[in-house]
């Protein structure tokens, strides 16, 4: 069974650097006009990847900072200092990263209209 995952890792290996080898080639083959159209693509990609994973995770962190509270509320231990600092603390970071998420929502919105309703031939 080793040598399986042996041969198994190095099959991956060489095909990822044949992967890479060819990707490689073919940008190089490629016309000066269609590699601006793909960076140009890849920057548009880029800008919803990064706000994706910005919202993706203040919201994690909110459902993890509800998830605090909740287990605050239900536990039936007696309350300790420290028990009530982290539900401060919870609160403070479900609220503030919730906030956070809805302005780059907000943010991402008014940058996608904008670029709709913009039109440079009606400028003064």
């Amino acid at each position: 069974m080793e040598i399986f995952y042996a041969v198994t890792a190095a099959l991956g290996a060489i095909g990822s650097i044949a992967t890479i080898v060819q990707a490689i080639s073919g940008w190089v083959k490629t016309a000066p006009e269609q590699r601006a159209e793909v960076i140009r693509r890849l920057k548009v990609f880029g800008v919803y990847v990064y706000y994706s994973w910005a919202v993706a995770g203040a919201l994690m962190i909110t459902v993890v900072s509800i998830a605090g509270v909740v287990r605050f509320g239900t536990s039936s231990e007696a309350l300790s200092r420290n028990d009530v600092l982290m539900l401060v603390l919870d609160i403070w970071n479900g609220v503030f990263y919730f906030l956070s998420a809805v302005v780059i929502l907000a943010f991402w919105r008014k940058q996608a209209v904008d670029r709709r309703t913009f039109r440079p031939d009606s400028q003064t």
